[in-house]
Formats: structure tokens, sequence, C-alpha cells
């Protein structure tokens, strides 16, 4: 099992960079409350949404992306935004694996989320 995770809910277009704001009003959030980042040159925002202990941040996005209104991820469709969740594995040493837990699945199942798990090259 992974030692660390972090969690995203990543946003991309096309064509052009999102801006943090076209995730944060969607969601009716504001940014001293959280955390997103803005990726220029991949013309992405990621609105952070989990973070550490891999097992209770993975169960800390499932009931975040439950507590978010279904028409909030519409909102962003709408206006061009492809969606997914972006988990990062961290390991203290070599490698490991990550068990995704059924609440977690089923909350991007109902958020039509896209999962992607990435493992930094040591």
């Amino acid at each position: 099992m992974a030692d660390r995770v972090s969690i995203s809910l990543r946003a991309r277009k096309s064509k052009g960079p999102v801006r943090k704001e076209e995730i944060l009003e969607a969601l009716g959030l504001e940014e001293r409350v959280a955390a997103v980042s803005e990726d220029p040159p991949l013309s992405s925002a990621r609105l952070e949404i989990g973070y550490g202990e891999a097992a209770g941040a993975l169960r800390t996005a499932a009931h975040w992306l439950m507590d978010q209104r279904a028409e909030a991820f519409e909102q962003m469709r709408a206006t061009g935004l492809q969606l997914d969740l972006e988990i990062v594995l961290h390991f203290d040493e070599g490698r490991g694996s990550i068990v995704l837990p059924p609440a977690l699945v089923v909350a991007c199942a109902r958020r039509e989320l896209p999962v992607s798990v990435l493992v930094p090259a040591a």
C-alpha cells in the first residue's frame, strides 16, 4: 500500500488554460478554504481534496465527492472542462500498491469521474 497519497479533482481543457475560479465558482468554494493550483503548460487546474496516509485520504476524498452537488460537475463540463480524479502515490521506499475503497469507486461513478493513478519516478 502507498505510504501517502495526494488526491485532486483535475480539470483540463482541450484549448487554453483552466482558471482556478472555474472550479471554485462551480463548487461554491472560496480560495481561502480550498487549495487550487493552476498548471498553464498542461492547461489544467487541480483542487486538492485529500492528502496524507493512504486509507484516510481515500476515505476523505470519497466523502468530499459525495458531499458536492452533482449539478456542479455538470456545470463544469458544460463549460468545456474535462474532469478526472488524480491520485498520486508516494512511497517512502521501493514499490507498493493501492486499493481503492468501494466508497471512492462509487463516488467517482456517481460524479462520472475517471480515475488517474500516478506514481512519480524515484
